[in-house]
């Protein structure tokens, strides 16, 4: 019997490993990055049930699995070599590949960035044609996909942006030439009112009334009415919050503590130069607020999703109509509730996306609330749509501070303000270091 061609005619590819058909279908015997040993991978297109029969999907899919594989396995940029046969879709995940390596913050997570690649590279990953035939034309058609589906303008650009950052990223690693990197930059991004297909305006983000705090306060658990409480009373972005641990807060001062923030929520932390640390005034009431949260691990979270369930869990329980005996619960329905939380895991702290969900339930469940009131006082339906909070996020409570300091300290409010929420002007970050820090006080003070 003839020995078998390590790959058949058909399977043109640098890839390692040996591409065989199996009742017509292709599968890829390779030992992927990260592992040990060798394993044959059915090659199935994202939905199909069955291996594909296309040589050149074939090829595509083993690719996407080899670069996921490199990308997963390394966090070093500099890692080994991206596979790459010369399409656009390769030149995608090649960037994609890239952008998982190199987006990384310093304890080794990765940053936002990558999440904005992945969807900027989504169109490009179906193209199954070479890289020299992507030019203006085709990237103004995939802007015009965008712009159909509603998507912000701003995003847009930004997104057209990053796939002009993977084409000079592919020209600077000799897969692609230079010049369709120059092509593409002859697109003029959209400006205002320019979108001839449905692009929407990005919304000014402006600040929350204190009224609607409060108000969905009262339907918030209380470790989240903490962190909204500390939020508003500091001007810190939602990230610092959340990333709150006992041991980045120094209190040799007990007038003004500092809560060095961690490079894990400095949006600065990978600029050089001790002027881009973030640091925090915690005064007045926002200590007495951050005490009870401190009395745990120096390394723990002060703020957890855990504890705030076990919290929440604690007021149903309290309000629960359906008791059994001497006022505890039916021993039938606690059986029932401990099977389903079998096996429940709670992320270690609360992130930014979490923190916002939590609110917006908060702020529905004030508006029901208000809602029902209103009717049995036998109000109008238009009087009661009036009456109901728009919905609102985190981030709203910082240009709240900043608006409360620039009211209250007039003049010197917008400095205040500016040194308060870490907004520094790099020029003269230096010159103002010292003032900055006695007007974040200031602020803070005025705000606690």
């Amino acid at each position: 019997m003839a020995r078998i061609a390590k790959n058949p005619p058909e399977i043109v590819t640098n890839l390692p490993g040996s591409f065989r058909k199996r009742s017509n279908r292709w599968t890829w015997t390779v030992t992927l990055p990260g592992d040990n040993k060798p394993q044959t991978i059915r090659l199935k297109p994202v939905g199909a049930d069955y291996a594909t029969h296309d040589p050149a999907v074939a090829v595509q899919i083993a690719q996407n699995l080899w670069n996921a594989a490199l990308a997963a396995a390394s966090k070093d940029p500099t890692a080994g070599p991206i596979a790459f046969n010369g399409t656009v879709a390769a030149l995608a995940d090649a960037y994609v590949a890239y952008a998982h390596r190199r987006f990384r913050r310093g304890d080794g997570t990765e940053t936002t960035s990558v999440g904005n690649i992945e969807l900027a590279m989504r169109p490009l990953q179906s193209m199954m044609v070479r890289a020299e035939s992507f030019g203006p034309l085709a990237l103004q058609k995939v802007r015009k996909t965008w712009e159909e589906s509603k998507l912000c303008r701003t995003t847009i650009n930004d997104r057209v942006r990053i796939i002009q950052d993977a084409f000079k990223w592919g020209a600077s690693q000799e897969l692609v030439p230079r010049y369709l990197y120059d092509n593409l930059t002859t697109i003029v991004h959209l400006h205002k009112g320019a979108s001839l297909h449905g692009a929407t305006e990005p919304r000014k983000v402006g600040p929350v009334p204190v009224a609607h705090v409060r108000a969905t306060e009262e339907f918030l658990t209380p470790t989240l009415k903490a962190m909204v409480s500390i939020h508003l009373l500091t001007g810190m972005r939602s990230t610092e919050v959340c990333c709150l641990k006992p041991c980045y807060i120094d209190r040799s001062n007990k007038d003004a503590w500092i809560y060095n923030v961690p490079d894990e929520a400095n949006k600065n932390a990978h600029r050089e130069g001790d002027e881009h640390k973030r640091r925090i005034p915690l005064v007045g009431k926002v200590q007495e607020i951050l005490t009870p949260f401190l009395l745990r691990a120096p390394d723990a979270y002060c703020f957890t999703p855990e504890q705030s369930e076990k919290e929440r869990n604690v007021e149903r329980r309290k309000n629960r109509k359906t008791l059994g005996v001497d006022g505890q619960v039916w021993p039938s329905h606690l059986a029932r509730y401990n099977l389903k939380r079998r096996g429940r895991m709670f992320a270690e702290r609360y992130n930014k996306g979490s923190y916002r969900l939590a609110i917006r339930r908060a702020t529905n469940k004030a508006n029901k609330a208000l809602e029902r009131k209103m009717k049995k006082d036998k109000a109008t339906a238009e009087q009661i749509a009036k009456a109901m909070m728009p919905n609102w996020h985190p981030h709203q409570l910082r240009h709240t501070a900043a608006t409360l300091v620039r009211k209250a300290l007039g003049s010197a409010g917008l400095d205040a303000a500016r040194a308060l929420l870490g907004q520094k002007d790099l020029a003269v970050a230096e010159i103002y270091a010292e003032v900055d820090q006695s007007l974040a006080i200031q602020a803070a003070k005025m705000l606690a």
